[in-house]
């Protein structure tokens, strides 16, 4: 260690005899001895000594800086571990925080969805009972005006309880994907609608290539595409063409869904999608709509990691768009 400080310093005494610094201004220097593979740092200040104008001789002032910056350094590199560890100790004490905090609400919401399959799953029993009696009734044509209004009612409530107990499934873990051919499935959900289109003079035109395959869960695409069938059908005119469109790339597969009739005013768009949210309550009332229907196909679409969108021109169209990834 002295050996290589004396070293450095006779370095720099040899290098001073040539200084061109001679201005009073401070320099910070490195020393590095050919022998020797440490560094030496000075700050060095050197002046010319003059007398009647002729030169005397130079006057250099230094100091050894390298203890300083050596310990600098090892404070710098102990603080940078220190801050180093207190982060990661920030990060589990706060992960184990929001965790405990989180546990409450995800209790909360469990219990939640528990309460609407069971009381969806409860209500269905007394409802097919009175559903039942009701068909007696009717098939002894009594009041058949009121046993028919009655018999709406109880369907309705039915579908309500149905598309609640579908909701609280969904929120849950009752998804099982697969690779499927969506031509099929999308051709059975057109057939299955079918009747409930002719019964208002529609016409549904899909417009889809053989063999499509994609990922995901089978019944759930059905059912999505179902419902956005019979909301077109429910909202178009009569005498007018429902149009399934499906459009693939790379890696995504789009299913566009179109119709024709009131369309939905711009500032209903994006609320549409929200439970129980119905543009005209009382024409929804009259076809059995609870708005819970595309509250149900969102539900279908996130599941599958895919979007689902809708435009409208208000008395003309509306045009439902779900993209749905080839593979998640």
């Amino acid at each position: 260690m002295a050996r290589s400080y004396l070293e450095s310093r006779e370095v720099l005494i040899a290098n001073f005899r040539h200084w061109p610094h001679l201005n009073r201004e401070i320099y910070v220097i490195q020393v590095s001895p050919d022998d020797v593979s440490k560094t030496w740092h000075y700050i060095v200040m050197a002046d010319a000594v003059y007398q009647d104008g002729e030169l005397l001789g130079k006057v250099v002032v230094g100091a050894n800086l390298t203890p300083l910056l050596r310990l600098t350094n090892h404070y710098y590199a102990i603080a940078s571990v220190a801050s180093l560890v207190v982060s990661v100790l920030i990060f589990f004490v706060c992960n184990y925080f929001v965790s405990k905090a989180i546990l409450p609400i995800e209790s909360a919401m469990a219990k939640q969805r528990h309460f609407v399959a069971d009381a969806s799953h409860e209500l269905r029993t007394p409802l097919s009972i009175l559903l039942s009696s009701v068909d007696m009734l009717n098939d002894k044509n009594e009041n058949q005006a009121l046993i028919q209004s009655m018999k709406e009612e109880i369907l309705n409530m039915r579908s309500l309880t149905n598309s609640l107990l579908t909701l609280a499934r969904f929120d849950g873990e009752d998804f099982n994907p697969a690779f499927f051919d969506l031509s099929d499935t999308l051709r059975a959900a057109v057939n299955a609608m079918q009747v409930v289109a002719d019964a208002k003079a529609i016409k549904i035109v899909l417009s889809v290539k053989e063999g499509i395959q994609t990922y995901g869960d089978r019944m759930k695409i059905g059912q999505l595409v179902s419902i956005l069938i019979d909301n077109a059908i429910k909202y178009s005119l009569e005498n007018s063409t429902v149009r399934i469109e499906v459009t693939t790339s790379r890696a995504i597969v789009k299913i566009i869904v179109t119709d024709h009739g009131k369309g939905i005013p711009q500032e209903h768009l994006e609320h549409i999608f929200d439970r129980f949210y119905r543009v005209d309550k009382a024409r929804s009332r009259q076809i059995g709509s609870y708005g819970l229907g595309l509250s149900i196909a969102r539900s279908i679409v996130t599941l599958h990691k895919g979007e689902i969108q809708a435009e409208s021109v208000e008395g003309k169209s509306s045009v439902f768009t779900v993209s749905l990834p080839y593979a998640m």
